[in-house]
């Protein structure tokens, strides 16, 4: 949200389960040149309140981070809480 990656995860899933299905979260850390590419691509499409998905690594297989996919998981695993940030941002963002 804004300049700051508030929330990252990666999710234990099989091919049926999916985060937001079900898959198992687990909180990761937000590095500070991850919290950059985060910003540079939430600015590319306009900035505000935005979920990315990234992949790293060099090669296949590469790791997903789950930014946002399935805000129901994130919540405790990463002991935010998501929706009232948004909701924060939006009335901060709003006009008076």
């Amino acid at each position: 949200m804004g300049d700051e990656t508030i929330a990252r995860s990666t999710a234990t899933r099989t091919l049926d389960h999916e985060h937001a299905r079900g898959g198992k979260a687990t909180k990761c850390v937000v590095t500070p040149e991850l919290n950059d590419v985060c910003v540079r691509a939430a600015r590319a499409v306009g900035g505000g309140v935005v979920a990315i998905d990234v992949l790293e690594g060099a090669r296949p297989p590469r790791e997903r981070s789950e930014l946002h996919d399935g805000v129901r998981n994130s919540i405790d695993t990463n002991r935010v809480n998501i929706p009232a940030k948004m909701v924060d941002y939006v009335l901060a963002a709003a006009p008076r």
